[in-house]
């Protein structure tokens, strides 16, 4: 179900947009200070051994694109057309590939998991902002078909349990493959803006924002939502075949 706004999903990124907008609005050199004086950025306390950082957020949200206000309540959408609108939306308003796939699939599929959400936090741009790991989307979905069909710790001996996970989880790179070339951030970033990033560099920050990064990578988002829910749906339907003796 979509979150209300003001709750702990997209109107929540969209006060923390506010606040970084404003924050944003001084000077780039003056960035760490407002920072340091007011704004709680997620690396706050590490500031003096990582003092780029602090400029972060609040450089990140003043490029974000504001979010289209038409919801999905008065619409029927299939659950891979929810999953790919709601985390393609927490993309552009909140960032973080990861955790927006988590989240759209996990909201569509109408699951509260604290955890796994949690756990896609620092899987954003290729791992750490670096570029050069799997695109945060693949991962982050990854993460909700092992939620739904991995290994549990009691099986952690089985070697085969894991198979029908490890099969999905491949279903959904070739997927990556096949649509950019690649499952490597930097690869898809290159593919689709021409080149890529230091997001940890606050002007090279500023120009992914300005190229348009925000947007390729909320549709990148939203379409690896979209195939993860279609591949569950898939697998739900062949667990109920099976049941019924179809299969």
């Amino acid at each position: 179900m979509r979150p209300p706004s003001g709750s702990n999903g997209i109107g929540r990124c969209a006060e923390a947009r506010k606040d970084a907008t404003e924050a944003g609005s001084r000077s780039l050199n003056a960035a760490p200070s407002v920072a340091r004086e007011g704004y709680n950025v997620h690396v706050r306390a590490g500031a003096d051994r990582f003092p780029r950082l602090v400029c972060f957020e609040a450089y990140v949200f003043p490029f974000v694109r504001e979010r289209k206000e038409e919801g999905l309540e008065d619409k029927k959408v299939s659950l891979a057309e929810e999953a790919y609108q709601l985390a393609k939306e927490y993309e552009a308003t909140c960032t973080g590939c990861a955790q927006s796939v988590v989240a759209g699939l996990l909201d569509a599929l109408g699951i509260e998991e604290e955890g796994v959400f949690k756990a896609a936090s620092g899987l954003a741009d290729g791992i750490g902002l670096t570029g050069d790991g799997s695109c945060g989307a693949l991962t982050g979905g990854c993460m909700v078909l092992g939620l739904l069909f991995g290994r549990e710790r009691k099986d952690h001996r089985d070697m085969m349990k894991p198979m029908r996970s490890y099969l999905l989880c491949k279903e959904l790179h070739d997927h990556f493959v096949e649509t950019w070339g690649s499952s490597r951030c930097y690869d898809i970033q290159k593919r689709l803006m021409g080149r890529t990033y230091n997001m940890y560099d606050p002007r090279e920050l500023q120009e992914a924002f300005r190229s348009g990064m925000v947007e390729h990578c909320s549709e990148v988002v939203g379409r690896a939502a979209r195939r993860v829910a279609e591949l569950i749906e898939k697998e739900r339907s062949r667990e109920d075949s099976r049941g019924t003796g179809r299969d």
